[in-house]
C-alpha cells in the first residue's frame, strides 16, 4: 500500500480507495504527501485538520489514520496529481495549489479544498481549466 496515494493508476480507482480509506491510510503516507508537495508539515496537517504533534505521535506508534483524515488526506493527493497532469509539472501544480485564485475567492486552491464542497469545486475549476476554459 505504500506507493498506492501516490500512483495515479490507483489513486483514481475508487473502488480501492474506499477500502483503503476505512481501514485508514498508514501515517508515513502524510509525510510521503508532504514531501511532494514540498510544504511544511503543520501546513499539510491544518489542511487535513490533524495536529502536527498528533501526526507525530501516530508515526512513532505505527498507527494509521483514522477514515476521515485519510479521506481529506486522498483528496488533496488527487487534487494534487490531476493538477500535475492537467499543469504539466509538478512545480507548475504546486505553484497554482498554494496561489491565491480569484475564481476561489482569492483563497489558494489547497485551502478551498480543506473541506468537501471546496474540494469539488476546487476540481471543477481544474476541469475548466484542462478544456481550456478562461477562468
Amino acid at each position: 500500500m505504500s506507493t498506492t496515494l501516490l500512483n495515479s493508476e490507483r489513486i483514481f480507482d475508487d473502488a480501492l480507495m474506499d477500502h483503503e480509506v476505512r481501514n485508514g491510510l498508514p501515517v508515513e503516507l502524510f509525510f510521503r504527501v508532504r514531501d511532494a508537495l514540498a510544504i511544511r508539515p503543520e501546513m499539510l496537517s491544518q489542511a487535513i485538520s490533524v495536529p502536527i504533534r498528533t501526526l507525530m505521535r501516530r508515526k512513532q506508534r505505527g498507527e494509521r489514520l483514522k477514515s476521515d483524515e485519510s479521506e481529506r488526506l486522498l483528496r488533496l493527493t488527487r487534487l494534487y496529481l490531476w493538477a500535475t497532469e492537467v499543469l504539466h509539472g509538478k512545480d507548475k501544480a504546486r505553484r497554482w495549489l498554494f496561489s491565491p485564485n480569484r475564481a476561489l475567492g482569492g483563497r489558494t486552491p489547497i485551502e478551498f479544498a480543506s473541506t468537501e464542497p471546496g474540494a469539488r469545486e476546487t476540481e471543477r475549476l481544474l476541469g475548466r481549466i484542462e478544456h481550456g476554459v478562461f477562468s
